[in-house]
């Protein structure tokens, strides 16, 4: 039997660890005449995991005559498609649904179950189904067991795929992006008789245990936790909101929970393979409530870990990759601690006007990897179509990807195949090394509540010209007035538009923003969810935790014995002191010694009151600052860092074993001076100190390393064509790269059998044999490259005998890259 399992933040088969060269290939998008052509080359391209939705609707197109052989059409053969690709030695990743988007109509449900058993359809908080997408209601006992006898029917092929010698089922991923059809919201789906009957008083009873408490909680009178019915409109006071809050918490418990009971059937049929929950509640948790769901799942002990996207939606500037970093540190943030995988990543999409340019995949990837996944599937590989009744956009899919819908290859393909290679040739030295913890980023689901229901004032009572107190409304509305291209969250294809406010308007803005300021200094580390946290208290890794007032009450206590146990925390731009439901919470002001004692408005609310304030950084930088201020007083010693007219409006304050920046502004980097101050923050005041950085700031930096190699992920982000100097791991050297070329270099690897070592190299490098004597060396055509070994020793580069010149370093070969690798090979 094959041996699959989950260690630390890897997979493993077989005992080997397994970085996943993943890629989505959509049989029932393809003729089955070329199956066999398409799996091939990409096996040929490095490819180790093919991963496929099963759509239910083209198996079952009527009830209870399930075709996975191919008897109504060969397209549907799916155990031919599964025994191809173990005849190749590929490994499959099974993603049978119920739901699966894949921008089919119908979202991948048969139209059948919808219109045979209307029960199957959610409701919204008016009382009847939702409109557009098909919401399921997954609650509902005639729903679940549709899904059971779907399970029954394909699960048993799934399985018997998992013991083959070569190849097989490794992973099984049940639903997609759980959230009822993306339908997570306030008022638009699970108003269901089950739900509301059963589950939701269950889970008020799971949280206040006794009704007492929840009446003083509401200032209520209920008997039975039963009488408390949902919220039906958008909560116009506090204890409304109150309500409207755990209704939302509510959602999220559920959704997680009806992961697990998906994963728990699916075991019950057979499967024993690891099972991942592919970015979870997505829509408006935007990327995933991977520290929520992980945190449900850990109660269970079930070998289940959750995946994420990373799509490039723009360029890989400072801004796109800090939103793939988003992705792949709010999927590490999961207090599994378990694999972090994208089980789907691209730089292209199913919409040839949206497809993204193909100059963003060196960076994407390499990222992706060097911060911390344990691989990425390409979504998707193959430019695939679908008869236009079965998708919402097409009938192409996916067009100029990887492979066309004939196998055939092409420059993408070859791209591709360089990544693969290097990450199949350094997997176990990749696997072993870990990313390093400099700055984590503190972040709480209330946050995105915060946003959705306004926060609260921190001082007077709010409104207009008033801090805090912002209402956004961010409920999904029906308008079918306005053509939509893509789908954020909801979109108008389903007959459903985006949000009326994007829920990253306010708090989560604030820990998008720190974030990007983050990557732009190079600082490695995770997210860390303050109410489900992936490490204890008493890591000491400097926490910067951009907020808006009100967090949970779990995050003011994690936030109290962080400091107190000597950690450093990073306030900005404010001090929080309400928890979700508005109640006072002054644990950390007088942790601090610290008391609010006014509000600096952002230019614009008078005549001539325009542009930004201006802050004197003890630096000597000049900040100009857009948003509210916050001015505090300090009872306990501090040192003032930025003023703002003679007040202090940054300070670091000690407290206990711990230490705290107060800063009454927002981290976020908007020119070279704010990079500046914040540089000079986390070194001088939270004493971090890089694993690398780039002199001149052109270049991202994404790390991994162990006690002595080190993987170091470049990517051009600024687009500049000008050289970097790289700084690492001891070594200081200037580095081409072409505008958002990306490479992974190595430092301080042995070669030559372990006779000599490579200091570091500007070419990605990739060893051609176990020895390592023979060596890839790949950069843009035209740019300078340079390799530097430990000791001497002889060299041919393609073929010809070259001397090595000795500098600072070691003994350096110099040479430029072209279009074919360069190739070298070392003697003693």
């Amino acid at each position: 039997m094959k041996k699959v399992e989950l260690r630390e933040e890897n997979l493993y088969v077989d005992g080997r660890p397994f970085l996943v060269r993943g890629a989505e290939i959509q049989y029932f998008r393809l003729n089955p005449e070329n199956w066999e052509e398409i799996l091939s080359n990409a096996k040929k391209s490095g490819v180790n995991l093919v991963t496929t939705y099963i759509p239910w609707f083209f198996h079952e197109e009527e009830e209870g005559d399930v075709d996975l052989d191919g008897h109504t059409h060969p397209s549907r053969n799916l155990r031919r498609f599964f025994e191809i690709a173990c005849s190749l030695g590929l490994y499959l990743a099974a993603r049978p649904g119920p739901f699966i988007n894949s921008e089919l109509r119908d979202g991948g449900f048969p139209r059948w179950l919808f219109e045979k058993y209307p029960g199957t359809l959610s409701r919204s908080a008016a009382g009847g189904y939702c409109l557009g997408r098909p919401c399921p209601a997954e609650g509902e006992p005639v729903y679940r067991e549709k899904v059971y006898n779907w399970y029954k029917a394909v699960i048993p092929l799934i399985a018997e795929f998992q013991d083959r010698e070569k190849g097989g089922v490794i992973l099984f991923q049940p639903d997609n992006e759980l959230s009822s059809a993306w339908s997570f919201g306030l008022l638009n789906s699970l108003y269901d008789p089950e739900i509301i009957n059963v589950y939701w008083p269950q889970y008020l009873q799971e949280c206040y245990k006794e009704i007492e408490i929840l009446n003083r909680h509401y200032e209520s009178s209920y008997m039975q936790f039963s009488q408390v019915k949902p919220p039906r409109a958008f909560p116009g006071s506090p204890l409304e909101k109150k309500l409207a809050v755990d209704w939302m918490n509510f959602k999220r418990r559920f959704f997680a929970d009806w992961g697990i009971d998906m994963t728990r059937c699916a075991m019950g049929l057979g499967i024993h393979v690891p099972v991942t929950l592919n970015e979870p509640v997505a829509g408006f948790f935007n990327h995933g409530d991977h520290s929520g769901v992980g945190a449900r799942i850990k109660e269970t002990g079930l070998p289940v870990f959750t995946s994420c996207h990373t799509y490039s939606d723009r360029l890989q500037d400072w801004e796109g990759c800090a939103d793939n970093a988003m992705s792949v540190r709010l999927n590490r943030s999961s207090p599994l601690n378990s694999v972090a995988l994208a089980m789907e990543a691209g730089a292209g999409c199913y919409n040839e006007r949206l497809r993204k340019s193909d100059i963003n995949w060196d960076m994407l990837l390499r990222n992706n990897l060097m911060d911390g996944l344990a691989g990425s599937v390409i979504y998707s590989y193959i430019n695939g179509s679908s008869p236009l009744e079965q998708t919402i956009e097409g009938p192409e899919y996916w067009p100029l990807a990887p492979l066309s819908a004939k196998g055939e290859t092409n420059r993408l393909t070859e791209k591709i195949h360089i990544f693969h290679r290097f990450v199949e040739a350094w997997e176990k030295e990749i696997a072993s090394a870990k990313c390093p913890e400099e700055l984590n980023l503190a972040f709480t689901p209330g946050m995105r509540l915060s946003d959705f229901f306004g926060t609260y004032p921190l001082m007077g009572s709010g409104g207009e010209g008033a801090p805090g107190g912002e209402r956004f409304s961010a409920e999904p509305k029906i308008d079918r007035g306005e053509v939509a291209f893509s789908h954020d969250w909801l979109d108008g294809y389903e007959g459903v538009s985006k949000q009326t406010v994007k829920v990253e308007s306010s708090a989560w803005r604030k820990v998008r923003e720190a974030l990007v300021l983050s990557v732009r200094l190079g600082l490695s580390g995770r997210m860390v969810d303050l109410a489900n946290p992936c490490c204890p208290p008493d890591c000491h890794t400097p926490l910067i935790v951009p907020n808006a007032g009100c967090l949970e009450t779990e995050a003011f206590d994690y936030l109290c014995e962080y400091i107190k146990s000597g950690g450093t925390a990073i306030f900005t731009p404010m001090i929080p002191q309400f928890d979700l439901y508005g109640n006072y919470n002054n644990s950390i002001l007088k942790l601090l010694g610290a008391e609010l004692t006014e509000m600096i408005r952002p230019a614009g609310g008078e005549i001539l009151d325009y542009g930004s304030r201006v802050v004197q950084a003890w630096g000597g930088q000049e900040l100009s600052v857009h948003s509210w201020m916050s001015v505090y007083n300090f009872s306990r010693e501090n040192k003032p860092l930025a003023f703002y007219k003679g007040k202090a409006v940054a300070s670091s304050v000690t407290a206990e074993q711990g230490k705290a920046v107060v800063a009454g502004f927002e981290a976020l980097y908007n020119n070279g001076q704010s990079v500046s101050f914040w540089k000079d923050v986390f070194e001088k005041e939270c004493g971090i100190s890089p694993a690398a950085s780039e002199k001149n700031g052109y270049f991202s930096l994404f790390s991994r390393k162990d006690e002595t190699m080190h993987f170091l992920s470049v990517g051009n982000a600024a687009g500049t064509l000008e050289p970097g100097i790289i700084r690492c791991a001891g070594y200081e050297f200037s580095l081409e790269l072409m505008p958002h070329e990306g490479r992974i270099l190595i430092f301080n690897v042995p070669v030559l059998d372990g006779k000599n070592h490579v200091c570091y190299s500007t070419s990605e490098v990739i060893p051609l044999d176990p020895e390592r004597s023979r060596l890839e060396l790949h950069g843009a055509p035209g740019t300078r490259g340079k390799i530097v070994f430990s000791g001497a020793c002889k060299v041919c580069l393609n073929g010809s005998p070259v001397s090595l010149s000795k500098d600072k370093d070691g003994f350096a070969l110099l040479y430029e890259h072209t279009r074919e690798a360069c190739l070298i090979s070392i003697y003693e």
